[in-house]
């Protein structure tokens, strides 16, 4: 069988629609093939052509630390197995990268685990071959040639099925402790390298470390739902001729839609290529706590609801581009409160509020500087040194302020809707700032709700 392959977009067919509105076919295609137990479904299984050749050759690595895009595909960062000079460690390394050596022993292989023919879905789906009588029990896939044509159906009001004509193998780590643990010690230092150094802006949560990949060498992926209940679910593959010296075939969908997709995209020099594919991924899901004080989460992908694996909050570490500086970032923070952007470019947040002005850098880090902070200090600054009872004090001062002041308010009826909408927003707007600021405590949170429900 031919190993070139290349990408189809199909249309899927009038009586079909993937979740547009309420659900992208790629958090369809996530959420669906979850709970197989397989690890994060991979939407677009092909490495980024940006990456270096060897990367892009071998695909996902054990090791990996990673960010699923918004397109579904794994983008890694960096891999920490390999040397902080390492080509797979290209964009940098963050503040206190330690190396990790395994044995050959350590990784557990599966040649073939998803044997060819398979059919990966959510659903029963049933397979026909169109053009010939091919046993059930026979990989339908086989043989390919012109006018081959395969179809895939089902009685389910959404279809999502990952094909694999040639199968798949895998690879897993078996001492996950060792990468657990170094997971936990080191995740504060890498959300401050991903979205301080890099501005990747990762959310809370995004950053996954490789400790399993499933992959293949080609792919056919459909996710897609009925329109209307009791319509039924049908797709097909059919055999397409592959540009090139030798007259080969390829299987490819029957029309074109941006949920339905095959691969790889081969390019001269690939054709050799074989299991760089990236159909899973299982490892650590990593997220800091809601709080500075509060230890980061280590998450299986394997063990733990399909909800929380996808789950992510707002980027922690984003640190400013250039053009601004942490004075400048804090005033942004404030302008909500004590009036807008514009008229608080030309004052100095501690002159606007007094009480912040121990929150500022006795120095205020310039545009230029901002930018060449070293990581150490970002983590030392923000991570590594806890918060103190001052500083505690200090931000529940400043609620206790506004809270004060907003209680000699008039909320009666005859307040206009923009007035308290403004109130509210302030309020608002307070509670983030001391939250970022420092981590509140059960009895005052329970408080600033309180204070807020009687102004209503």
């Amino acid at each position: 069988m031919s190993n070139s392959f290349h990408r189809s977009r199909i249309q899927i067919p009038q009586f079909l629609s993937c979740k547009a509105a309420a659900m992208s076919e790629i958090d369809l295609y996530k959420r669906s093939l979850l709970p197989k137990g397989f690890g994060l479904p991979v939407f677009s299984p092909q490495p980024s052509d940006d990456q270096p050749d060897a990367a892009r050759r071998f695909g996902t690595q054990i090791g990996d630390v990673v960010v699923v895009t918004s397109d579904g595909s794994v983008d890694p960062i960096f891999n920490i197995l390999r040397a902080a000079g390492d080509p797979a460690n290209r964009f940098g390394v963050p503040f206190g990268f330690e190396q990790v050596v395994l044995s050959a022993e350590d990784v557990r292989s599966r040649v073939g685990c998803h044997p060819p023919g398979s059919v990966i879905s959510n659903t029963n789906v049933h397979k026909k071959r169109l053009d010939l009588e091919v046993h059930v029990d026979d990989n339908i896939f086989l043989p390919v040639g012109a006018g081959a044509a395969v179809e895939l159906s089902t009685g389910s009001a959404q279809m999502v099925v990952l094909v694999l004509p040639e199968g798949a193998s895998s690879w897993d780590l078996r001492p996950h402790q060792v990468f657990r643990d170094y997971a936990l010690k080191h995740s504060r230092s890498w959300y401050a390298f991903v979205n301080g150094t890099l501005h990747r802006m990762v959310p809370n949560g995004g950053l996954y470390l490789v400790t399993g990949i499933t992959k293949s060498s080609s792919w056919h992926i459909a996710a897609a739902e009925a329109s209307s209940s009791g319509t039924a679910l049908s797709l097909r593959l059919k055999a397409a001729m592959v540009a090139g010296a030798s007259a080969s075939c390829a299987w490819a969908w029957e029309t074109v839609s941006s949920a339905v997709h095959s691969g790889p995209s081969v390019s001269p020099g690939e054709e050799e290529w074989r299991d760089n594919q990236t159909l899973f991924i299982r490892g650590c899901k990593i997220a800091l706590g809601s709080a500075l004080s509060k230890s980061p989460k280590v998450m299986s992908l394997i063990n733990s609801k399909a909800v929380d694996v996808l789950k992510t909050t707002a980027p922690p570490f984003s640190r400013p581009r250039p053009g601004t500086s942490r004075t400048n970032s804090l005033s942004r923070s404030f302008s909500g409160i004590f009036g807008t952007s514009d008229s608080l470019s030309a004052l100095d947040v501690t002159e606007t509020c007094p009480l912040v002005r121990g929150l500022v850098l006795d120095s205020p880090v310039g545009d230029a500087e901002w930018d060449s902070v070293p990581d150490e200090e970002i983590v030392s600054d923000v991570v590594s040194k806890p918060l103190d009872k001052g500083r505690s004090q200090l931000a529940f001062n400043i609620v206790a302020f506004v809270v004060t002041w907003l209680s000699f308010l008039p909320m009666s009826h005859s307040v206009g809707a923009s007035t308290s909408s403004s109130v509210y927003q302030t309020f608002g707007n307070l509670l983030h700032l001391s939250y970022i600021l420092v981590p509140l405590t059960a009895s005052q949170i329970f408080l600033f709700m309180s204070l807020r429900a009687s102004l209503r």
